[in-house]
């Protein structure tokens, strides 16, 4: 065994670092077992891209390896960053910011997905649909869930029997009938 099971939970490195969770705050060892950031936190993802987004005192922050705050977006909530961009809430609305903090996609949807191979998922008016970086839509909202593009392919219910496999053009592949 190279790291003793001394956490409430654990999760996976990136970039040297997992997230542990101790006495149900959040916090950081190195890959000897190590913390190597205090377990502050109410509410913590792992590092993704470089930066880990955690959650203290009901406030969303962006923090290095090192424990130092990056980037505060006055947000209601944030999540991990994808291909650049991190999800955001601000109010009742998601939208997404980039890694120097400033909203690049305006929060206008329900909620959205993260960003994989170019296009994140969107709610809109009840339907999922894709967007590429600039927010503009890119496969218009029509299924009832949208998952991340995974090798040129997203998996979509398309409605109570039925799921398939589109293209990055929201063309149809596959169909479960």
């Amino acid at each position: 065994m190279v790291i003793p099971a001394n956490f409430g939970e654990a999760y996976g490195f990136s970039g040297g670092s997992a997230l542990v969770v101790i006495d149900g705050r959040g916090g950081f060892i190195d890959k000897n077992g190590n913390v190597t950031i205090d377990p502050l936190y109410d509410w913590a993802e792992g590092f993704s891209e470089g930066l880990a987004c955690v959650k203290s005192g009901g406030k969303y922050v962006f923090i290095d390896h090192t424990g130092k705050v990056i980037i505060d977006p006055d947000v209601n909530e944030a999540r991990h960053f994808s291909e650049g961009f991190a999800a955001i809430t601000k109010g009742d609305r998601q939208g997404f910011i980039d890694r120097s903090g400033q909203i690049v996609i305006e929060p206008a949807y329900k909620r959205v997905g993260d960003f994989s191979e170019g296009l994140a998922s969107v709610l809109v008016d009840g339907k999922w649909g894709y967007i590429d970086k600039t927010g503009q839509i890119k496969i218009e909202p029509q299924f009832r869930t949208a998952i991340k593009f995974t090798n040129g392919l997203a998996l979509v219910e398309i409605d109570d029997k039925n799921w398939g496999y589109i293209d990055r053009k929201g063309m149809l592949v596959w169909k479960s009938k």
